[in-house]
Order: C-alpha cells, then sequence, then structure tokens
C-alpha cells in the first residue's frame, strides 16, 4: 500500500507537487478539471489543511454543498 502523500501542513499542494505524485496519471488529472471548468463554472476548488487527518484534501463545491 502507498504512503499518504500531502502531509506537511507548510507545503501548499501546486501542480507540480501534485502532479510528481500522480505521475502517468497527470493527463487524467488535467482532463477531470478541463471538463469541470468547462461545464460546471459554478463549480469552486480549494484545498484544506485537516488536522483530525493530517493531510491536505482538495474539495470541490457548489455554493454551499460539497460536490466531492
Amino acid at each position: 500500500m502507498d504512503q499518504p502523500t500531502l502531509k506537511d501542513k507548510n507545503e501548499f499542494p501546486t501542480e507540480e507537487i501534485i502532479f510528481s505524485h500522480i505521475g502517468k496519471s497527470k493527463i487524467l488529472w488535467i482532463s477531470i478539471f478541463d471538463y469541470i471548468h468547462k461545464n460546471h463554472s459554478d463549480f469552486s476548488e480549494e484545498w484544506r489543511y485537516y488536522n483530525d487527518g493530517k493531510s491536505w484534501l482538495l474539495k470541490v463545491t457548489k455554493k454551499s454543498k460539497t460536490i466531492f
């Protein structure tokens, strides 16, 4: 099993950092977010550090509703 990533509270998850972890799946990441930006312009993305899990997570919302 892979070790958890994005654990450093002081290191904001930039695209460069994300892509270094997901490797060849970079094209899928880009495709998903291109689709979201094109078809769901009312969605917002926010990286948040959660102290309970001690890691960064990406939260995508529509107004106050969490999508994923």
